[in-house]
């Protein structure tokens, strides 16, 4: 009886041995064992729509994409990196690199495709005659979203408005309906409910004749000085007093 106990023990230990010796030349290298993961957040890329060519440039053709139209819901790869952009915008999917939005008429204007993270602060657009500037507000969620205008201008801030986005939608607001004649506005845009991305487009014009236009930069806190980025690389006669 005691031998048969003994020999079950002798057993169960080179069973025991041999587990521990297999687990150690199956298991994963130390460099295998710690995993860098990162995760980037989908993001919208506006169109601009008043039969003005516009396109979402993409980083390739395999990035999921949607169109903000009220009725898509899915994301789904496409076949270009290029999207024609109408009057809808688009969602696209998280990724390592930078989708643009890039609007061609007698002018050219690009914009970074973003996700707001609550708080927008646009310094610049106008209600002036000679401006048709363009407020666009998307929720791209599939519930109802809510956000805060506040206007300041020379003279002090203005009466806050609510303004309510459907959802998987978007609302292009005309300044000159906010702020009637107004040259220098600051803009904030917070965020209520929602998710939702804001982009500001100003346009200049003379008449019928356009005299340029591009979408103005979002900052997340107010400052009182704005640092414009320059154009790197210009050397020589490109770079003059002349030529900005």
């Amino acid at each position: 009886m005691k031998f048969r106990v003994l020999n079950f023990r002798v057993i169960a230990l080179i069973l025991t041995i041999f587990l521990l010796a297999a687990a150690t030349y199956f298991a994963p290298e130390k460099s295998d064992q710690v995993k860098l993961t990162s995760t980037y957040p989908a993001t919208v890329c506006p169109a601009i729509g008043n039969k003005v060519s516009s396109i979402a440039a993409l980083t390739n053709s395999k990035v999921n994409r949607r169109l903000v139209d009220g009725r898509s819901k899915k994301l789904n790869p496409g076949k270009s990196s290029v999207i024609v952009l109408t009057k809808e915008a688009v969602l696209v999917e998280g990724n390592a690199g930078t989708a643009i939005t890039f609007a061609n008429n007698a002018w050219k204007s690009v914009v970074p495709c973003s996700v707001s993270n609550g708080m927008q602060w646009f310094v610049g657009g106008s209600g002036a005659l000679t401006s048709k500037s363009y407020l666009f507000i998307i929720n791209r969620g599939f519930s109802e979203s809510s956000v805060d205008i506040e206007i300041f201008t020379p003279n002090g801030q203005l009466e806050p408005k609510i303004v309510s986005i459907p959802q998987n939608s978007s609302k292009k607001i005309s300044i000159d309906s906010l702020v009637p004649g107004e040259e220098s506005i600051a803009i904030a845009v917070k965020t209520k409910s929602g998710r939702v991305s804001s982009y500001l487009f100003d346009e200049r014009k003379k008449g019928l004749k356009s005299l340029g236009a591009d979408f103005v930069s979002p900052v997340t806190i107010a400052r009182k000085v704005v640092t414009i980025p320059a154009i790197t690389g210009l050397s020589g006669k490109l770079a003059s007093n002349t030529n900005s």
